[in-house]
């Protein structure tokens, strides 16, 4: 069987990656780099193909990273050479070198990719639906307002707002204030005219 045949076979089995990491920042969920190379590796080696990262290096100057991996044939020594470049950007905490091997690994999942047309999928639960795995974007509801209970002005006995302190009549509670007030409205009798409450 040739490379290609076995690279065809690689590819008729090889499973789906499964966008199982999720990117805060853009909102938006991704397939690991490492995790399609590890797919696409198990697929190859079913096939009887190994793969090698042969060498790489990155170039300062434009900030690019270049691999070249070789595709082996356990059986007839046939081989087939993939290139690949990607950028890199170097911030703050993470130097060139750091940069650049960060875009390597990037690399050997695209790799894997384009070699074997992997699909990367959504994550689905049994009846078919986006799993609840991945954290979603929560809709922030408005504040809810508080309702204030109403006042309750009860005796030393917890028995409601009591007896007037003047006339010994049940207490009322205003509808207006919260407030207790004489039922028997006894204040009016001892208060001048032009003052009295108002509930």
């Amino acid at each position: 069987m040739s490379l290609a045949s076995k690279l065809y076979k690689a590819q008729t089995v090889v499973a789906d990656a499964t966008k199982d990491a999720r990117n805060g920042h853009h909102g938006y969920s991704y397939a690991k780099a490492d995790t399609v190379y590890a797919l696409g590796k198990v697929a190859l080696q079913d096939a009887g193909l190994v793969i090698v990262n042969k060498s790489w290096n990155s170039d300062p100057a434009t900030h690019t990273v270049t691999g070249t991996f070789l595709i082996l044939d356990t059986e007839t020594d046939e081989t087939l050479e993939l290139s690949a470049s990607l950028p890199y950007v170097a911030q703050a905490g993470r130097p060139d070198d750091k940069a650049a091997l960060a875009s390597l690994t990037e690399m050997r999942g695209y790799v894997m990719l384009g070699l074997l047309g992997i699909e990367r999928v959504e994550p689905l639960d049994v009846s078919g639906r986006e799993d609840s795995t991945i954290e979603p974007q929560r809709r922030q509801e408005p504040p809810r307002q508080q309702q204030r209970p109403p006042q309750r002005h009860d005796d030393d006995h917890g028995h409601g707002p009591g007896q007037c302190e003047h006339c010994g009549a049940d207490m009322k509670i205003s509808k207006n204030t919260g407030k207790p007030y004489c039922g028997a409205m006894c204040w009016k009798e001892r208060e001048p005219a032009g003052n009295g409450r108002q509930f």
